[in-house]
């Protein structure tokens, strides 16, 4: 039964793959609706494959020995008689997860997806089979550990063990993750608090507020309480501590930029929060991992992803009407973008800049 949940999955894979290769070709022929429909596909086609893998947990659950169960040798050969599924089975997703973790801590908990894999792969070499150096049919150059190994990625940060909120092709340790490398193992409700964007409400107003990077020693808030267990909603929960308490507006924003100075001195700190009219963006004074802005109004010209070979004519998807901005923690296109001012506010309202950088 293992080996064939174990070729089930890699057959699933490869039609994901395959699948994600034809959305690549629609977008590059500009064939939106195909392109869209195929991405559609792609995401039920991984909800599939992610419930697969947690039948085959399952099964190895219920097929664990509970008692001793008397079966003649004819019978037992026949149970066990797997046909053309007799292979070597790959090392199975949840065997990447501790090492994965260990990586990670040991690189400073974030680096690129290559430098993980590579020390991964030498932590485990005692542990890859030889199926696992194995190439896939549905790409040659990647050994399939590699491509569990991703997978087994994809399913730590659904388990909240690596943020969500990384750039793309970093991979990074979460709070949670810490803890489950440590023997304490979170619970379920302990993920959701603990993840991006999080919100509390000042005077009945929804604040919604992300962050990136690292604060340490930071004081208790006085008038909010953080749900869960991290730096970034403390953070938050500090803010509008401060700001219901001295009675200032979300309007006052030279005063906001130098409390969120003065909060950078605890650490590095990329942030942004909005109260549903205003989108507030801070960059951290020594400038850690980046955050940069571009701004498109019409006429709208065409862009290329800077990771894929896509290609999208924004005067073909936007309204001449339309405007705004995009923040980003690196270029994500071809486009170009502008670098926020190191330790300096940018504020954005109804697709304008209100507040900030005058390049503007």
């Amino acid at each position: 039964m293992d080996a064939a949940f174990d070729i089930l999955l890699e057959q699933i894979e490869a039609e994901i793959d395959l699948v994600n290769r034809g959305g690549a070709r629609a977008l590059e022929s500009r064939d939106y609706d195909t392109a869209r429909a195929t991405l559609e596909r792609a995401s039920l086609l991984t909800a599939f494959r992610d419930r697969t893998a947690a039948l085959w947990r399952e099964w190895t659950t219920l097929a664990a020995p509970q008692a001793a169960v008397e079966e003649t040798t004819d019978e037992q050969t026949q149970r066990r008689d797997l046909g053309r599924l007799r292979r070597g089975l790959r090392t199975p997703e949840e065997a990447f997860n501790r090492p994965i973790l260990q990586v990670l801590v040991e690189l400073g908990g974030r680096a690129p997806m290559g430098h993980v894999l590579d020390r991964v792969g030498q932590l485990m070499r005692g542990v890859l089979r030889d199926v696992d150096h194995q190439p896939l049919a549905s790409d040659p150059d990647l050994p399939r550990w590699r491509n569990t190994a991703q997978w087994a990625r994809n399913s730590m940060v659904r388990e909240g063990l690596l943020r969500n909120d990384s750039p793309r092709g970093i991979w990074e340790i979460s709070d949670a993750g810490r803890q489950s490398l440590q023997g304490v193992a979170p619970d379920a409700e302990s993920f959701m608090e603990n993840t991006h964007p999080f919100r509390h409400d000042l005077h009945d107003i929804p604040i919604v507020f992300a962050h990136n990077s690292t604060l340490r020693g930071l004081p208790q808030p006085t008038h909010f309480r953080p749900e869960g267990q991290t730096d970034s909603e403390q953070c938050l929960c500090l803010l509008l501590s401060w700001m219901q308490e001295e009675e200032v507006p979300v309007s006052d924003f030279r005063r906001i930029e130098g409390w969120l100075r003065e909060l950078n001195n605890h650490g590095s700190m990329n942030l942004l929060f909005s109260n549903g009219t205003e989108l507030l963006a801070y960059r951290d004074r020594d400038g850690y991992n980046g955050l940069c802005f571009t701004y498109r109004e019409a006429p709208f010209q065409a862009i290329t992803l800077q990771d894929e070979d896509w290609t999208v004519d924004l005067s073909e998807e936007k309204r001449p009407s339309e405007r705004g901005f995009v923040i980003a923690t690196r270029p994500l296109t071809s486009e170009c973008l502008t670098d926020l001012k190191e330790g300096d506010l940018l504020v954005i309202r109804a697709g304008r800049a209100v507040y900030g950088d005058p390049r503007v």
